[in-house]
């Protein structure tokens, strides 16, 4: 996982080894041999909170990548996982925090691959709808040309093009277009090939009046 900004990082808050143990109500005891709880990280990629300096104002960035919710067996682990990698971040905008001081930044957007899509395909989708619905978060559902939510083009009929990837600024702030850039062959050639050549996920952006 990698954020690249032409504005200034001024601080680093950085989840990514934190337990997965130690997350409230974790289900990581379900599915979890116990010699293992107390090393297995939550987050199976990364999570940070990086604080960016917009001509002098910080913005903050909650940046995640989320378990894939499949992969696993009956007992759903990676599903259970990917819900309580979710759920931190409910918890974290609820006032909840594994170090330090509570979160209470006015400007932010939660951005990322959660790997959940929220009518379809694998995963618990109740933690990824908690998330989309929170309080201190608006859903600009970015779209195709055509309409669509998805952002990753997978394999048909399953587990089919899913929305997984997602930018949730905080519920003040005011959202311009939101757009998920999937070519549908109006575009040159060359774009329609660097973005399939790229990833199997599809770049999104918001624009944000900040």
């Amino acid at each position: 996982m990698m954020l690249l900004s032409r504005f200034p990082v001024e601080a680093v808050r950085d989840f990514s080894s934190f337990l997965w143990a130690d997350l409230p109500d974790s289900s990581a005891a379900l599915v979890t041999p116990d010699e293992a709880l107390d090393v297995l990280r939550l987050h199976s990629v990364a999570a940070w909170d990086v604080a960016v300096l917009v001509n002098g104002r910080p913005f903050h960035i909650l940046a995640s990548h989320a378990s894939t919710p499949v992969f696993d067996g009956p007992e759903d682990r990676n599903g259970l996982r990917n819900a309580d990698e979710l759920r931190f971040w409910s918890l974290y905008l609820d006032g909840w925090t594994p170090n330090g001081a509570a979160f209470d930044a006015p400007d932010f957007a939660l951005m990322g691959t959660l790997n959940v899509d929220p009518e379809r395909g694998e995963g618990q989708r109740e933690a990824l709808r908690n998330l989309l619905a929170h309080r201190a978060l608006q859903d600009p559902r970015p779209t195709r040309a055509d309409g669509g939510t998805a952002t990753a083009d997978w394999t048909d009929p399953v587990p089919g093009d899913l929305r997984v990837d997602y930018i949730l600024p905080s519920a003040i702030l005011a959202v311009g277009a939101a757009r998920v850039l999937w070519p549908d062959g109006t575009e040159p050639d060359d774009l329609g090939e660097a973005v399939e050549t790229a990833s199997d996920h599809r770049l999104v952006f918001v624009d944000i009046d900040f």
